[in-house]
């Protein structure tokens, strides 16, 4: 359209506007990070619009379009950008750029002739001086006026709006180039934001906002977006690269809050820093806000990761009960997502009592840290030092002592803590359905308590699974309690886990339910994978119709071979109930998922209490063996095109094989053994028990640990007979009812 001297004369500005799209993995919660932008910058505007329950307009905007009281109006014209630094060169640049200088220039007078339009008096009280923020500076004039009279606000905003600071000068062609080269529709960006009353109003130019769509339900290829928008004055003496540079800048109040922008673990001073630092971002991942931060120093690494982290809002007080009080009321909010309250040691956690009563009656979540000294300082009257174990008693729902992580990684690994946080987060929102209530974590800290370096062994400390976390934007437990038939976003994930899923493993500890191993079997049959059944699960002591589904009753043999370990290392593993009672088989889980990619997925019906002493759980449903299957069920009929099965065959026929391999050569060296000696040793008479109560209905109590492990290895496993006609489910079978002393 335009060409010419005459036409580069009328437009000497025109501002460029970038959209920056930004998926995320978690919901974006807009008025969380519209707090967040406070946190980083409380000199400007803060606004939101809730546009539905999924979408929200938000910003930081350093740009007053004008304030009105009465007849009295105040004006500003903000333009040019540099980087905020400690010292004061970025400010000299500003005011000496000829550049700068003919971009607010522009706009300055822009601003004075609008207003000169319906006002009786225009004065500029400040003609160029520099506006601070916390990331960047502008310069900056101030005007103000006495509105004519008959004028309006709607007068106002039509002189003002849009301001060569949005648009361009002058502001027809400024406007008309915008709609031939800007390739998106800028919708709220931009626009004048405020609010009006019969005395009083106030407007400001909605810049440095974004647009966020939260996708709540989750999902694969459902990711939450984040729509940022910025825009630069480019004028003669304008460079691409400087502009584009000053657009990363002023996206950058939002990427800092959206995107990690913490160090690596390995880059931690200390193993104080580290502990304390997976905490907070673990219960962030989680939801978690409000850190509520008691004086004291031996909760410095728990109040250091704390104010570090770009996603919290810290608050302090002196006072630990008005504290306490204070995360109480924030816990009973809309969404039941409890503060945490951060004390050091001695009576000041005491002083929380009367809060965490008032959470337990009230079925308030609440999450309490406590700092502690060392063991070795305890009942030694060393100062602050009480006894903080149970100091809560009834009242809360759950408690946990994390004694000192070692620098070493000698003693007990780092996963434990994220574990432990996964358990206290089930306890503390009623996963079982029960009510919800205030959880206690009491951490025990040696010096150094600041930030400073202190040797570590990083190789010990620090496992691929933990480091997979660290660098992911999920919990590294996803605790989920779901009620029977239920779906949501979490489940739904699973499901496209396990339908992706190329091994896949069923291991089942103890069950008590008859009706839970006849969903069991529904469940194998449904996936198509095998199961492997503990002795307490009474499915290895069964007499089943040959449904097609894969028992297998020797995997502990097996893996006597380190090579059929490495072969039979699965993708996924799904442990109904406890833990298997052999310790081959759990350290095999265990490996597979710290030096595999293998997700153990526990269901533990009712109960929330942690089912992995490993620490390498990925995905924990509160939720009984029926509902899963009925949720499978439910998740193929609404994704036709999906199924449950196994791409790798090979899995499950070496598997049986191996088994049926092991089974036969057990049968010829207990027959053999026979022949040579009529004496039976405790093996084989597991074996000969197994197979003659497998004839009747039989109960069997196995008492202390070697009767246990060794019909746990040396059993026969369940009889199959033939299904009669064309029905192939699994409707009806006898199992041997197990009792075990697992404490003994």
């Amino acid at each position: 359209g335009m060409g010419g001297a005459d036409a580069r004369e009328r437009l000497r500005k025109v501002v460029l506007a970038r959209q920056t799209k930004a998926s995320c993995c978690n919901p974006v919660e807009a008025l969380h990070l519209l707090s967040c932008l406070q946190d980083q910058d409380c000199k400007g505007y803060q606004f939101c619009l809730i546009l539905d329950k999924d979408s929200a307009f938000f910003g930081n905007t350093p740009e007053r379009l004008y304030a009105r009281n009465g007849k009295h109006i105040a004006s500003e014209a903000v333009a040019a950008t540099r980087k905020s630094c400690v010292h004061n060169r970025p400010s000299k640049d500003l005011l000496c750029s000829a550049k700068d200088h003919r971009e607010f220039v522009v706009v300055r007078d822009s601003v004075e002739k609008a207003l000169s339009k319906i006002c009786d008096r225009v004065e500029v009280e400040v003609e160029k001086d520099v506006l601070k923020h916390v990331s960047m500076q502008h310069l900056y004039g101030r005007l103000s006026g006495t509105l004519g009279e008959g004028k309006s606000d709607y007068d106002l905003l039509s002189v003002l709006h849009p301001t060569p600071a949005v648009a361009g000068f002058p502001r027809k062609e400024s406007l008309k180039v915008l709609s031939s080269v800007e390739a998106f529709d800028r919708g709220f960006y931009s626009g004048p934001l405020g609010w009006i009353s019969g005395s009083k109003s106030e407007f400001s130019v909605a810049i440095r906002s974004a647009l966020a769509h939260s996708n709540k339900a989750g999902g694969e290829g459902k990711d939450s977006e984040l729509m940022m928008y910025a825009g630069v004055g480019v004028v003669v003496g304008s460079e691409p690269e400087l502009e584009w540079e000053e657009l990363d800048l002023k996206v950058q109040q939002f990427t800092k809050v959206v995107l990690r922008n913490q160090p690596e673990l390995r880059d931690l001073p200390n193993i104080n820093s580290v502990v304390a630092s997976m905490l907070v971002e673990e219960l962030c991942r989680l939801g978690v806000k409000y850190f509520c931060v008691g004086p004291g120093s031996r909760s410095t690494p728990l109040v250091i990761a704390a104010a570090s982290h770009p996603r919290t809002e810290v608050i302090t007080c002196g006072d630990e009960r008005s504290l306490g009080f204070f995360a109480l009321g924030v816990g009973k909010g809309k969404e039941r997502t409890p503060a945490v309250v951060i004390t050091t040691s001695g009576t000041a956690v005491a002083n929380l009592l009367p809060a965490v009563i008032e959470a337990n009656e009230s079925g308030t979540p609440m999450l309490i840290l406590t700092a502690d000294r060392p063991a070795e300082l305890q009942f030694t009257s060393a100062n602050q030092t009480i006894d903080q174990d149970h100091i809560f008693g009834r009242n809360v729902k759950w408690f946990r002592n994390f004694s000192t992580f070692s620098s070493s990684g000698d003693d007990a690994p780092l996963r434990m803590l994220l574990t432990g946080i996964a358990t206290a987060w089930r306890h503390l929102k009623g996963s079982n359905g029960g009510q919800l209530g205030p959880v206690h974590l009491n951490f025990q800290f040696r010096e150094p308590l600041a930030p400073v370096k202190q040797d570590w062994d990083r190789r010990s400390c620090l496992d691929n699974r933990l480091l997979a976390w660290w660098q992911g934007a999920t919990p590294f437990v996803s605790s989920v309690p779901v009620p029977s038939g239920a779906m949501d976003g979490d489940m739904d994930g699973f499901m496209e886990m396990v339908a992706d899923c190329k091994r896949g493993l069923i291991l089942v500890g103890t069950t008590i339910k008859h009706g839970d191993q006849l969903s069991i079997m529904r469940m194998a049959q449904i996936l198509n994978w095998p199961v492997i059944a503990d002795v307490s699960s009474g499915l290895k002591l069964a007499s089943i119709r040959d449904s097609g589904v894969h028992i297998v009753a020797h995997l502990d043999h097996i893996l006597l071979d380190q090579g059929c370990e490495d072969l039979l290392k699965p993708d996924c593993i799904i442990q109904i109930g406890r833990e298997s009672v052999s310790k081959r088989i759990n350290k095999f889980v265990s490996q597979s998922c710290l030096e595999g990619d293998c997700s153990l997925v526990v269901l533990s019906d009712g109960d929330v209490r942690q089912r992995d002493p490993e620490h390498v759980c990925s995905h924990h449903f509160n939720v009984s063996p029926s509902s899963m299957s009925e949720a499978m069920v439910g998740w193929l009929r609404g994704q036709p095109e999906r199924a449950f099965r196994m791409e790798d065959r090979k899995y499950i026929d070496t598997l049986s094989a191996l088994d049926r391999v092991v089974s036969l050569s057990f049968d010829l060296a207990f027959e053999q053994e026979e022949s040579e000696s009529p004496a039976l040793t405790e093996p084989h008479l597991s074996r000969v028990l197994s197979a003659a109560i497998l004839s009747r209905s039989a109960g069997l109590f196995l008492g202390n640990s070697m009767p246990i492990r060794d019909m746990e290895m040396y059993s026969r496993g369940p009889t199959t007979h033939p299904i009669q006609g064309e029905n192939q489910d699994v409707d009806r079978f006898s199992s041997v009812r197990i009792g075990i002393n697992r404490g003994g």
